[in-house]
């Protein structure tokens, strides 16, 4: 296992700063997402730390050693878009390039086993899912014992369904090997799943770090809450010790005037006791669960409820808040 200590990284294409000033520090073993839109910066801080780019300033350190050579000095393994494997050279052929021939066969050989495709050593690329190209691919990245795995959106030409799938196997495996990794993607969904740590990313700058729970339950600003979730903002006034929205009061210490009040569709509970009142405006069915938009007086909120019961478009429901609000001031 190795820590991964990033430190003030700035890189520019001219005109263009892609990274400005990147801190990031993920545990030995830990699985980290760098989360953020596409042209955020992710894949240029992912290609920094590899060693495929150069950073203008800044430090990256692996195992607390300040790294500044090329990519096969740096001990990483890379797992690209798409998989990326070499069309000419069979299953274990790919699995085993970076590895010494003495080593070779049984490196493979439990490689091969650990990611679920034994049998397969013959087999080329054109040959393979999708979904078995990105184990081979995770294969060749783990082969040579790397200090660190890098991930670039590694599952981004794949179905929904496979993808939910092979992210669990991923993990499952990094896991297993005890391997820090560090994931960039553009999908909360993956981020949220998969990693023990998110970084979320925003026009070159990581403004917030934590686990996933704390990023989606405690976002640092209201940009961030729209984009690791679906979020419920309300206009309120707040007095100091409480704010006052279309849905009651809620809590809000040390907040006075005009605040925006944060609630996840979750939080607001079907109770038809309360005199609250919503209008079914529309639903959006999900199977397991449904989003359901609600007209409050002429406030715009959307609900998210189990399947089974749901009302109709025109029902009037009741509606309460679960849980604590956060309150952004304006």
């Amino acid at each position: 296992m190795a820590t991964l200590d990033v430190e003030g990284l700035h890189k520019s294409f001219g005109p263009v700063h892609s990274l400005r000033g990147v801190d990031l520090s993920v545990p030995a073993g830990a699985l980290a997402a760098v989360l953020g839109p596409s042209g955020c910066g992710k894949t240029t801080l992912l290609r920094v730390v590899a060693g495929f780019e150069r950073a203008d300033a800044g430090t990256v350190r692996i195992d607390g050693v300040a790294v500044t050579g090329p990519p096969e000095r740096r001990r990483v393994g890379i797992v690209p878009q798409e998989g990326a494997l070499f069309p000419h050279l069979d299953v274990a052929g790919n699995i085993g390039f970076g590895v010494a021939r003495e080593q070779r066969t049984a490196r493979v050989r439990e490689l091969l086993d650990l990611v679920g495709l034994s049998g397969f050593e013959r087999r080329r690329p054109h040959e393979l899912s999708g979904g078995q190209q990105q184990r081979v691919a995770l294969a060749r990245a783990l082969a040579p014992s790397p200090a660190l795995v890098l991930l670039d959106e590694p599952f981004t030409a794949l179905d929904a369904g496979l993808r939910a799938g092979l992210r669990a196997q991923v993990a499952e495996l990094l896991q297993a090997t005890g391997t820090t990794a560090v994931l960039v993607t553009h999908d909360q969904t993956e981020a949220l799943a998969m990693a023990d740590l998110v970084a979320v990313m925003r026009d070159g700058v990581i403004v917030q770090t934590g686990t996933p729970a704390d990023i989606y339950a405690r976002p640092a600003d209201l940009d961030t809450a729209r984009f690791v979730g679906d979020a419920v903002i309300l206009p309120g006034t707040a007095d100091g010790t409480a704010v006052t929205t279309v849905l009651g009061a809620h809590a809000a210490l040390d907040h006075r005037g005009a605040v925006d009040v944060l609630l996840r569709p979750e939080q607001l509970v079907r109770d038809d006791a309360s005199a609250c009142r919503a209008t079914v405006r529309s639903l959006s069915f999900h199977g397991h669960d449904a989003l359901v938009d609600l007209d409050l007086g002429g406030v715009a909120v959307t609900a998210r409820w189990q399947a089974g019961s749901l009302p109709q478009p025109g029902d009037v429901v009741g509606i309460r808040v679960a849980g604590d609000a956060l309150v952004f001031p304006r």
